[in-house]
């Protein structure tokens, strides 16, 4: 074919290389493995497999990370009047993306078709910073502050010591393992939806700044690092853990999209840490302070919800979740009734023998429920007027007036101590 403008070369651009700032083939396996689990798996092992994942879903190229070097020398090439041809084997895509950069359905080709004239792109500069640096960002060593609830039963019980703080830490970090690599497995499954989403499309993998090929051997080696630490202190533990991890991928895959039953399966992941905090250390927790936790995390699940509605640009539905704008005050009722459970479990738990045998002022330890609901109404309240982030815990690190009001809770609680 002629590719060239007068004196002026023909631009050749290869997309799978050159353009795209991702990889086209596991894109696709993973936006297939999204829609349909069983017809992947069965197109991996039929002949022509890209072609077969491609029929059950594909990568939207709109939504595509592209490399900003080869974008910058598309668009000096069209100023200069050259002509500029996307080679491609897939000329679905190479279409989508002409008409993404402004170019005709006259500029894709086939890899082999382009000879006479042309003139390839040089290969961009890779413009993705250092990886470790940002295969942390896709680990959120922020969220692994949530796993501190497994030392909420020795603490609960006040029977911390050596013995039992050391085996929590260590079931603590095989939590922090098994969710980060869950976090790498969520965020390949979302990929679309978290490009369309104001702040997640800036997430590693999502802005093409990960390859997907090292998020997927890291999620793996940190799934075994997790099993592995899981086991090294108990049966029980491990087997928590798996428990764990299979919720947390079935809500991944499907409870996430399912409106109410993702709130649930969120809660019940939070009780799950609880649960494994009181098997590592080996103490008991009260089925009050199990239902007080539920309470308290089924409300924060709301919370999350409702932010996301709240900041929506327009009223419509939440992308990739079951909500829609006329189920906001809903959540927001159900909220408030998981605040009062949450308050009054306290209450029953603060006037319990054990409770009693544990603080010696049981009156001010009552009080502890007073900033426990405060807190609680005013994360509902501002995430109503859509005033917190998209990350809850990344809310609650950086809320002053929230923090004062929880360190309120837990001077009252150790006030209520006997010395």
């Amino acid at each position: 074919m002629t590719v060239q403008n007068g004196n002026l070369p023909a631009l050749v651009v290869d997309v799978e290389t050159a353009l795209l700032q991702s990889d086209l083939r596991l894109e696709t396996f993973w936006a297939a493995l999204g829609r349909d689990i069983g017809a992947t798996l069965r197109a991996l092992t039929a002949p022509g497999r890209m072609q077969a994942m491609r029929r059950i879903a594909g990568p939207d190229p709109d939504l595509l990370p592209l490399r900003a070097d080869a974008v910058e020398s598309i668009e000096a090439a069209q100023a200069q009047g050259r002509q500029v041809i996307l080679a491609t084997d897939d000329r679905g895509m190479g279409l989508a993306l002409a008409r993404r950069l402004g170019l005709g359905a006259d500029a894709v080709a086939g890899p082999g078709d382009v000879t006479d004239g042309a003139e390839p792109i040089p290969m961009p500069r890779d413009p993705r910073p250092c990886r470790f640096a940002v295969l942390l960002t896709e680990l959120r060593p922020l969220q692994w502050i949530k796993n501190a609830l497994l030392l909420f039963p020795l603490l609960a019980a006040h029977a911390v010591s050596l013995e039992t703080v050391l085996p929590v830490l260590v079931a603590v970090a095989a939590f922090a393992a098994g969710a980060s690599s869950l976090y790498i497995l969520n965020d390949l499954m979302d990929l679309a939806a978290d490009r369309s989403h104001p702040e997640k499309r800036h997430r590693p993998l999502a802005a093409g700044s990960l390859p997907i090929g090292t998020a997927m051997w890291t999620g793996s080696a940190l799934l075994l690092v997790s099993l592995g630490l899981a086991g090294s202190v108990s049966a029980e533990v491990a087997g928590f853990l798996a428990i764990y991890l299979l919720l947390s991928l079935t809500y991944s895959l499907w409870l996430k999209h399912v409106k109410w039953i993702d709130l649930i399966a969120l809660a019940v992941m939070f009780l799950l840490r609880v649960l494994t905090g009181g098997a590592a250390a080996e103490v008991g927790v009260l089925p009050t302070l199990l239902l007080f936790v539920a309470a308290v995390f089924f409300a924060l699940a709301s919370v999350k919800r409702l932010t996301g509605l709240s900041r929506l640009p327009t009223r419509s539905h939440l992308p990739g979740r079951g909500y829609g704008q006329k189920d906001r005050t809903t959540i927001a009722v159900v909220a408030g009734l998981s605040i009062a459970l949450a308050v009054a479990t306290f209450l029953a738990y603060a006037s319990s023998a054990a409770a009693l045998t544990l603080y010696g002022r049981p009156a001010l330890f009552a009080l502890v429920a007073l900033p426990i609901g405060l807190w609680l109404v005013r994360m509902v309240w501002l995430s109503l007027q859509g005033r917190e982030d998209f990350d809850t815990l990344r809310f609650v690190t950086r809320d002053r007036a929230g923090l004062a009001i929880i360190a309120v809770g837990l001077a009252l609680t150790l006030l209520a101590i006997p010395v």
